[in-house]
This record gives C-alpha cells, sequence and structure tokens, in this order.
C-alpha cells in the first residue's frame, strides 16, 4: 500500500502584495508549522509513504510541474492565492501527484496537522483500492463531505476528479472541500467517515496537554490545531507537543 502526502504550503506568498490569508492569521505562522514537517520527514522511514510540500507559483508556466526532490516541493501554476483558487490549486497538487508518482491513495492536508502515520497506514490497508473517499465527515452542509485538513482518495477518485475538474470550476458554489464533498456525490462515491480527528482550537487550547493525552489514548490519528486568536505564537508549541508526545510513545 502506497500513500503520498501532499501539503499546501503558502510560505512563497508571504509578504507577497495582496496576497489572501485568514483574517487574523500572522502567514509567518506556516513557517513555523513547516519545520516541524520538515523534521517529520526528515525522520520518517517506510518506505510506503511519501510527503510533499505543494506550492502554487504565479512565475512559472502555466502548464509547468517542477518537483524539487531535495525539498520535497512540487510546484504548479497558479496567478494569485485567493481562497476562491483553492479549489483549482487543490487539483493542480493532485494532478502533480498523479503524472509524477504511483500511489494507492492520496492525503490532502496542511501546516497545520499533525498524523499518527502507522496508525493511519493500518486502517488505509484495510480499505478497498478503488471508491476511497474518507476522512472526517462534516455535517454543517446538506451533505456530508470530508473536512478539508485531512482528505483522503483511492487513485481512481483522484483520477474522476481530475477528468471533470472543468466541470467542477464552471460550477463552483461552495468551499473548497464542500464542492469536492458535492462533486462526487454526483458520482456515486460517497464520503466514509472516521472517527479519527481531533481539533485543538479556540474552544480547548487552555486545556491542550489533557486533550493531546486523552487524544493519544483513543487512538486519534488526526491532530489540527488552529488557534485564532494567536496563530503564531501557539501553534506550533501545540504542534511540537503533540509531535514530541508520539516521540515519547514510540520510545516505550
Amino acid at each position: 500500500m502506497k500513500l503520498i502526502i501532499t501539503i499546501e504550503d503558502p510560505t512563497n506568498w508571504i509578504g507577497v502584495e495582496n496576497a489572501w490569508w485568514w483574517e487574523g492569521t500572522s502567514p509567518e505562522v506556516f513557517l513555523e508549522t513547516k519545520k516541524i514537517w520538515i523534521d517529520t520527514i526528515k525522520n520518517l522511514n517506510d518506505p510506503d509513504i511519501s510527503i510533499w510540500f505543494h506550492q502554487i507559483d504565479p512565475n512559472i508556466h502555466e502548464d509547468e510541474i517542477i518537483i524539487d526532490y531535495s525539498n520535497n516541493m512540487i510546484k504548479s501554476y497558479q496567478k494569485s492565492n485567493d481562497r476562491s483558487l483553492w479549489l483549482k490549486r487543490t487539483i493542480s497538487s493532485f494532478n502533480a501527484i498523479d503524472i509524477n508518482f504511483e500511489y494507492d491513495f492520496l492525503l490532502a492536508t496542511t501546516l497545520g496537522c499533525f498524523w499518527q502515520f502507522d496508525l493511519l497506514k493500518i486502517i488505509l490497508e484495510g480499505l478497498p483500492k478503488t471508491g476511497v473517499y474518507t476522512g472526517k465527515i462534516n455535517t454543517n452542509a446538506s451533505f456530508p463531505y470530508v473536512a478539508g485538513s485531512g482528505k483522503i482518495f483511492s487513485r481512481d477518485v483522484v483520477k474522476i476528479l481530475l477528468s471533470q475538474k472543468e466541470h467542477m470550476y464552471n460550477f463552483r458554489e461552495w468551499w473548497e472541500d464542500v464542492e469536492i464533498g458535492r462533486f462526487l456525490i454526483t458520482e456515486g462515491i460517497n464520503a466514509i467517515d472516521q472517527d479519527w480527528m481531533v481539533n485543538i482550537n479556540d474552544d480547548n487550547i487552555s486545556n491542550a496537554d489533557t486533550v493531546i493525552e486523552d487524544s493519544y489514548k483513543r487512538g486519534i490519528i488526526h491532530f489540527r490545531v488552529k488557534y485564532s486568536i494567536d496563530r503564531l505564537n501557539v501553534d506550533p508549541i501545540i504542534l511540537s507537543k503533540i509531535k514530541t508526545y508520539k516521540m515519547g510513545l514510540s520510545s516505550i
């Protein structure tokens, strides 16, 4: 079972005039959380798992894909990082992966997440190799869809998305993760819910240490950290704590 992880990396847009950022976000937070992922890649010892950052770049040719193997970086063209273009950003990363790599499953995630890949691999090995669209389901739309911070697809589903990308672009009505879920329903592919995610955010940040410990005891696989009040000074610390806790478990 081969798993490719693609992580949207907006750090090349820091300092760019008119770049889009979530309101109140200090974009420098992504430089700090990226360091945690770089360390994760450095210490990953599983030939079945490959992790790649993805950046959109307005300075390359529209059809160009750049793969920097030394930095685990994939670049594809997009004229801006505006939120309205995030579906195209996601699809362009899928296209780059599908053209250049062999895989059974593709995980699209973010710099603000931490995953227990050893446990994830066990679950994926028990799934069919086709028709898979899975992760933590959100129910705040009129249909279920997988939360954007951790979407997993089997390769055949990725190819369906790529083959119908223009259709999705032309009829854009929703946020990126919602759009993907809506479209796949029309293709007869329903989201498979996974109870493997915990959010550490404004609601529970004051109790983060307990949340982390309890989550590991429960077998949580996907941690997402987003403290909207002060992401730059808090998110990297919490992600480091999650990673450190995992390292402690691995040494037992």
